[in-house]
């Protein structure tokens, strides 16, 4: 019964004592294997890191994006507005120029009849 005492205080001890099972883990399984726990976790560690450093990375891309849309539809707005303005800009410069065609031959007419006028005037003059 002293040695199951004893066995059980032992195991207690490896139970409760971290440098204990550490010790006893390099021992049993060698310093590579027994480190192996610590190397999963710092390996844990990084992983969720990089889980995070990642899931920041999509979270900047969806901002960046959502902010390109933005400014993309006002790109469009303003294209469809500039282009609505040169439409209207063509139409006055038709007007303007057909107005501009009439007054020409307007200019034309009232030219024919200043000479027309002058020449009369000429004959009454020589009369």
């Amino acid at each position: 019964m002293a040695i199951d005492h004893l066995l059980e205080q032992l195991l207690d001890r490896i139970r409760h004592d971290p440098d204990l099972r550490r010790q006893l883990a390099q021992l049993l399984f060698g310093r590579e294997l027994a480190q192996l726990a610590d190397q999963l976790a710092q390996l844990a560690s990084l992983v969720r890191s990089l889980a995070e450093s990642t899931q920041q990375g999509f979270q900047l891309l969806a901002e960046r994006s959502s902010l390109v849309e933005r400014e993309l539809a006002t790109l469009r707005r303003v294209v469809g507005e500039l282009a609505e303005q040169q439409r209207a800009t063509t139409a006055q410069i038709t007007a303007l120029t057909e107005r501009m065609e009439r007054v020409e031959g307007q200019i034309a007419q009232m030219t024919a009849e200043v000479a027309l006028l002058a020449l009369s005037v000429q004959r009454l003059d020589d009369r």
